[in-house]
């Protein structure tokens, strides 16, 4: 299974730590790349990687953990993509 999160910031990074721990493909994406770089490195775990929306959005479980106002709006711009997602 693998797991998509939007969003590194604490949230973000939080639930990237512990799934990194499970040993599941993890995809963290921000929208300042460099963002999820550094939480990537920071993790430096295998399995989690930063990525561009479109690889985290085509996990199998996608995470969203962007600050609360633009979660719907995230949402709403990506619904195709959300569609039938965990």
């Amino acid at each position: 299974m693998s797991i998509g999160i939007v969003g590194a910031g604490n949230m973000g990074r939080s639930i990237a730590t512990q799934l990194a721990k499970t040993g599941k493909d993890v995809t963290l994406t921000d929208r300042n790349p460099g963002k999820a770089e550094a939480v990537v490195a920071e993790i430096a775990a295998d399995g989690v990687r930063a990525a561009d929306v479109s690889d985290a959005l085509a996990s199998d479980v996608v995470v969203l953990a962007p600050w609360y106002p633009g979660t719907t709006d995230f949402a709403g711009e990506h619904a195709a993509q959300l569609d039938g997602k965990i």
